[in-house]
């Protein structure tokens, strides 16, 4: 994947998730909302998990490991973080990365609502191959059932608050985090 990440061509890519894919995740599904990247939906088994902020995977900070995903896929910041949010919950990626062992456990570290820090092991979910397509746009919204069985949703609707601004019309959007300009609810 790397090697083809080289192109610096978002169009040239080989699927490691998304469409149809063959890699086990975690039961968490999780979004970036500016710097966080935070869990918009959870297996039953991991409700206390929403709306929690994502820290570090086994001591890793989860800003180092968006750096080391983003290798595995050309293209511009955005497609990055889109891509990121697959790549961050799959066991299968991580080993490869030497973030996690063979079983696909990893430690999570999140901060919960209310500021507390608390760490948590996830398990990899069984591998469930499919013939139709999965989005992480999905899962922002309320209305997609999501795959594999329930999920979970915030019963708070978390509200998550960034501005987007264009710094160069001609060149690609950024976001920051702002407390003046609201953004999408889950």
């Amino acid at each position: 994947a790397s090697a083809v990440a080289l192109s610096q061509n978002a169009h040239t890519r080989l699927y490691l998730v998304r469409n149809r894919s063959s890699v086990r995740r975690y039961p968490i599904r999780v979004y970036w909302f500016g710097n966080a990247l935070h869990v918009l939906k959870a297996k039953p088994e991991c409700r206390e998990l929403l709306g929690s902020k994502v820290i570090a995977i086994n001591g890793h900070p989860i800003e180092r490991l968006k750096e080391k995903v983003s290798s595995l896929y050309a293209g511009n910041l955005s497609w990055q973080n889109y891509m990121s949010t697959y790549l961050l919950t799959s066991p299968d990626i991580l080993i490869g990365l030497g973030v996690v062992q063979e079983s696909g456990e990893g430690e999570f570290t999140f901060q919960l609502p209310s500021g507390q820090r608390i760490k948590q092991v996830l398990h990899p979910m069984p591998l469930e191959q499919s013939d139709k397509p999965t989005e992480a746009w999905w899962d922002l919204s309320p209305l997609h059932p999501g795959r594999f069985g329930p999920w979970l949703r915030s019963p708070h609707r978390h509200r998550y608050r960034c501005s987007v601004h264009v710094s160069d019309p001609h060149r690609r959007w950024t976001s920051k985090q702002s407390p003046h300009a609201c953004g999408w609810v889950c």
